[in-house]
């Protein structure tokens, strides 16, 4: 099974049907977007998240917003920021899921055409042979902050307090304090 996605529900979606269904997979992620410009700065989605409260509290004018609006998000790809999409991404190099390095190219990059043909030309691993990389990509998982936790309970049908224990062992190792 080779599986293409690139957003917030489709990325957890996919790898959690490959692991689920057990038989030799590959998955490719679709990219991030690149940064617009304005100002001379590179802008975000972000940018425009924080532009719109500044909108509705009355320090940026309509004109402003909209001008940040036009160019906040000029190619294809997920949104660019460490939200689910590029951290599952980032998962699924880190279970095996997916070929190394091939999660960092943003979306528009031609370097992407080189990924998706090495996948299909791969030997991924099989849910079996992922076990250790289920193990590592949960201290990814700790280290990159996102909350996943659900789409990796689901993924590696963990039960819950399995998976609690593993979270808690790692982060007491490393002085979290769990809220």
């Amino acid at each position: 099974l080779v599986g293409l996605a690139g957003c917030d529900k489709s990325l957890p979606g996919m790898m959690m049907a490959m692991v689920r269904l057990n038989v030799p997979s590959v998955f490719l992620y679709g990219g991030s977007i690149l940064p617009g410009r304005l100002d001379g700065r590179d802008v975000t989605v972000q940018d425009v998240f924080e532009a719109v409260g500044q909108n509705q509290a009355g320090n940026l004018s309509e004109c402003e917003l909209e001008k940040l609006e036009k160019v906040a998000c000029p190619s294809a790809g997920a949104c660019g920021g460490q939200f689910t999409a590029n951290t599952m991404a980032c998962v699924s190099e880190a279970i095996g899921l997916a070929l190394p390095n091939s999660s960092g190219a943003p979306a528009p990059y031609e370097s992407r055409d080189a990924y998706a043909a090495a996948d299909a030309r791969s030997i991924p691993l099989t849910l079996r042979e992922a076990t250790a990389e289920f193990d590592a990509s949960t201290m990814l998982r700790a280290a990159l902050g996102d909350d996943v936790v659900d789409h990796y309970v689901h993924a590696a049908r963990w039960e819950q307090e399995d998976f609690d224990r593993k979270v808690t062992d790692y982060e007491v190792a490393r002085g979290f304090e769990r809220a």
